[in-house]
């Protein structure tokens, strides 16, 4: 069969800015909805999403001293994120 014969697969949809916020919000919003994370992290979650987009889409406004406040003060949240996860998958083996 010649290489042309064969039919590609349809390049992947790609998302706004915006609808990629949605998406990883209700990602959260699922999660916390499952009982996989607890309501509480939610707002966190929402926080943490909310400052992912603004360093990929708004780099040059954000401050070295907000990135390394954030780096000192906030890092557990990654820890409550990941032992919520994993406290859900060792019930659920």
């Amino acid at each position: 069969m010649p290489i042309s014969a064969i039919q590609k697969p349809p390049l992947p949809r790609t998302i706004s800015g915006h609808q990629a916020w949605s998406l990883l919000t209700a990602t959260f919003e699922i999660l916390a909805e499952q009982k996989i994370i607890a309501d509480e992290f939610l707002s966190t979650a929402r926080q943490m999403v909310q400052f992912r987009n603004r360093i990929v889409h708004l780099y040059w406004e954000v401050e070295a001293e907000v990135i390394y406040d954030i780096l000192q003060k906030n890092l557990e949240d990654f820890e409550t994120f990941t032992s919520q996860i994993l406290k859900y998958l060792s019930a659920h083996q």
